[in-house]
């Protein structure tokens, strides 16, 4: 079995380590009974454990910026940084939570304040009522400092009242456009009254029926409201930069899932383009490393053949190599430093079939992975198959990743006994296992290959379960294999 060398495993600056290694064949056999691979078919055999690495930065190259689920210190003096750090870990104290505010309310960071008043509220909950009285007072003078100006409430109005009288017309399909506009301004900008207003309104337009009923009279709204759209698309553009900006200099959780709602609110509107909202989600979550505490994933490949890793669509590269793929014969593997929302992808190498002995045919997949989220083990539940194969899109279609099933190899071993002549390496694997592995044929989701579970994989298994991990076994017959997880709030 493999065993990487101490010298070669993952170091705290690399995430991916590059290990060179002889590929090996695991074949496939043939039997009267079961659906086999062809004779002389290369099984591309994938096996994910979990082990330690580094922390990755939003980079495409990680960088070495602490050990995952490290606290990162802003750019504050010291009092206000500590003070910031006690606040995120809900141990902050009144004096914590004036010394940022006063720090934040200087620098002209309103939005920053009103983050960290929401962060407080827990560790408040607890706190005497003098110290209560006071957070409420710091609220009531964030609140008139925040408020919004005359004619950002006006240009909020006129977009809510515009979408009323498209619902009133009976024009829904364009009263949800026009609302969804005026959704992302009450993202970005404090506006109370209207987002009660604004509730009221939705709630209605959820239960209208879709469609126009009147399609000319809704253009020669769209014509007539175009400036006032155009106006509440350049001030959420405004207002979202200057978010990003403050989230960058004093952010914390709270902030960052503000942004994150308005930048779907945004998208929802058609006023961030897929290519915009994505550089907006890079810079945020790229910041978002460096802000807020983060925790720590585990994953670490074992594979007869190449595997890379993917943090939020984006691949990880080896810091000594530069490659973005890892021989995963003998490589540990990588440790993450993930935020709740971020997407882990595991994609794996298969074999084009073309290039496979005999036949053509869609090469089976088999897969141990393991992970271990701050130190608890990730279930299968918490793995799901990329549909488009493709782990660079945000936007992939996921299911449930196919398990794949360990059964005894009672029925194989008695057609092969009967079968003398059947001679080979592979007929040999098929006759000595123990065990066989049954995974589905995504095109259909019934039909099932089956897998011979080698000494290999048993061994693969134990190493697995020695470091104290709960593999599980994945497959498929497909030509393309792309795992994610999504890491939770």
């Amino acid at each position: 079995m493999p065993n990487g060398h101490p010298r070669d495993r993952a170091h705290a600056a690399d995430a991916v380590v590059d290990l060179s290694r002889r590929r090996r064949d695991v074949g496939d056999a043939r039997s009267s009974t079961a659906r086999v691979r062809p004779r002389g078919a290369r099984a591309a055999v994938v096996a994910v454990l979990v082990a330690a690495a580094a922390a990755a930065q939003g980079d495409s190259r990680p960088a070495d910026d602490g050990a995952a689920g490290a606290r990162t210190t802003p750019p504050f003096p010291t009092a206000t940084a500590d003070a910031m750090l006690r606040l995120r870990d809900g141990s902050g104290t009144l004096d914590d939570l004036k010394a940022v505010v006063d720090a934040e309310t200087a620098a002209g960071r309103l939005d920053a304040v009103a983050w960290w008043l929401a962060t407080a509220e827990p560790a408040l909950a607890s706190a005497s009522p003098a110290a209560k009285t006071a957070a409420a007072a710091m609220q009531r003078e964030l609140r008139k400092r925040r408020a919004a100006p005359q004619e950002d409430r006006a240009l909020v109005a006129r977009s809510i009242s515009r979408a009323d009288a498209l619902l009133g017309k009976k024009n829904v399909d364009s009263a949800r456009k026009a609302a969804a506009g005026a959704a992302a301004l009450l993202e970005v900008l404090d506006v109370p009254d209207a987002a009660k207003t604004f509730a009221a309104l939705r709630e209605k337009l959820e239960k209208a029926p879709a469609g126009d009923a009147d399609a000319r009279e809704a253009e020669r709204d769209r014509v007539a409201s175009a400036a006032t759209v155009e106006a509440g698309r350049k001030r959420f553009d405004e207002r979202l930069a200057a978010l990003l900006a403050q989230y960058e200099a004093a952010g914390c959780r709270v902030g960052r899932t503000s942004i994150e709602r308005a930048l779907a609110s945004g998208a929802a509107a058609s006023w961030l383009s897929p290519a915009n909202h994505g550089a907006a989600t890079i810079r945020l979550r790229r910041a978002a490393r460096l802000m807020e505490k983060s925790r720590a994933l585990k994953l670490m490949a074992r594979y007869d053949g190449r595997v890379s890793f993917f943090l939020e669509c984006r691949p990880l590269a080896c810091v000594r190599s530069g490659a973005t793929s890892i021989d995963a014969t003998l490589s540990d593997g990588v440790e993450l430093a993930v935020l709740p929302g971020d997407r882990v992808q595991v994609a794996f190498a298969v074999p084009d079939p073309e290039e496979l002995e005999g036949e053509p045919v869609d090469p089976t997949v088999v897969a141990l992975v393991g992970a271990a989220l701050d130190g608890a083990a990730v279930p299968a539940s918490g793995w799901k198959l990329n549909l488009s194969g493709d782990p660079t899109k945000d936007d992939a279609k996921l299911r449930k990743a196919p398990v794949a099933r360990k059964t005894k190899n009672k029925l194989l071993k008695r057609a092969l006994e009967d079968a003398p002549d059947e001679v080979g390496d592979g007929v040999d694997a098929w006759r000595n296992a123990e065990w066989i592995l049954e995974v589905p044929d995504l095109k259909d989701g019934m039909s099932a290959a089956l897998f011979p579970f080698v000494d290999e994989l048993v061994a693969w298994q134990t190493e697995a379960e020695e470091k104290g991990f709960k593999p599980i076994w994945f497959g498929a017959i497909s030509k393309k294999f792309v795992l994610a997880y999504d890491v939770p709030e």
